[in-house]
């Protein structure tokens, strides 16, 4: 409270009239700003749930492209030409669906929505699966070799999750690394924490874009002519689900052409001790054990 010296004879402090407006404007301000903020939120959620609708409806139709595909290899299956057409609407399709997918999972992460199912897992029998369910699909024809070398590791995750962990980190190697290079992709344990690594020799980070790369809608700089785009979410699902699972990941680069590394760390846990068979019961003298 000011002092009574401080009051102008025979009318109001203008001291304190200044301050009582400065404290008038502050609360004007603070309540703007807040009000702006919420008005933020509100739309970035509102633009959250409308992708994750679009992302519904574009999946319906992409269902009877795919179905309309198989129906065009079983019909005419001696045609060369359209055993070559059907083959692309099914490998677009594919690469349709996947972005859909990933748009979706954004979503739901943002959203909150994104539940995972965890159970017991060994990392290398998995991105094994994986990676030869993959090559069999015809996903690395044409494209860069994929090395693979795996020490048995258990961790408590989603397997659907942990599938999409690795397979979004090797396209994004597949994409940015010629026909001739070579992934390296490897799994081992470190002391408490089960490792996923997945190294090119491709594109490679220039220092500055480091610390964007796991942002939403972050994509590397792309010749006009690929075929395998991307939204810029692969990588950002990425951390969102290691996160989710308790982990995390990082991105290496030695700079432009020098290939980039990327390593998940995810919380190791004991493997399922082997199942004992239990021995006959036997008799046995004196007082019985409880």
């Amino acid at each position: 409270m000011l002092n009574n010296h401080y009051r102008a004879p025979g009318g109001p402090d203008p001291a304190r009239l200044r301050y009582v407006d400065l404290l008038a404007r502050q609360a004007a301000d603070s309540i703007e700003r807040h009000q702006a903020e919420e008005a933020l939120r509100q739309a970035d959620r509102h633009k959250d749930e409308f992708l994750a609708m679009l992302s519904h409806e574009l999946r319906k139709p992409l269902g009877a492209l795919t179905t309309a595909a198989h129906v065009l290899r079983i019909a005419a299956p001696d045609d060369t030409r359209v055993a070559g057409v059907q083959r692309v609407v099914e490998r677009q399709t594919r690469h349709m669906v996947r972005l859909i997918e990933d748009l979706l999972d954004i979503t739901r992460v943002r959203l909150g929505k994104l539940t995972l199912r965890r159970e017991p897992l060994e990392l290398a029998d998995l991105v094994a699966d994986v990676t030869r369910a993959r090559r069999e699909a015809g996903h690395h024809d044409g494209r860069a070799a994929v090395h693979v070398e795996a020490a048995p590791v258990w961790i408590d995750g989603d397997r659907a999750r942990i599938e999409q962990i690795y397979a979004n980190l090797l396209d994004n190697a597949l994409k940015f690394t010629r026909a001739s290079g070579t992934i390296h992709v490897g799994v081992r344990r470190e002391g408490a924490n089960a490792v996923l690594v997945v190294a090119d020799d491709g594109q490679g980070i220039a220092p500055e874009n480091l610390p964007a790369v796991f942002g939403l809608f972050v994509q590397g700089e792309q010749d006009l002519g690929r075929v395998q785009g991307g939204l810029g979410l692969g990588l950002a699902l990425v951390q969102r689900l290691a996160e989710m699972h308790g982990g995390r990941v990082t991105a290496a680069s030695e700079g432009v052409g020098r290939g980039a590394t990327f390593t998940v760390m995810l919380p190791a846990i004991d493997g399922p001790a082997a199942p004992v068979h239990a021995a006959a019961p036997t008799a046995q003298a004196g007082r019985p054990r409880r």
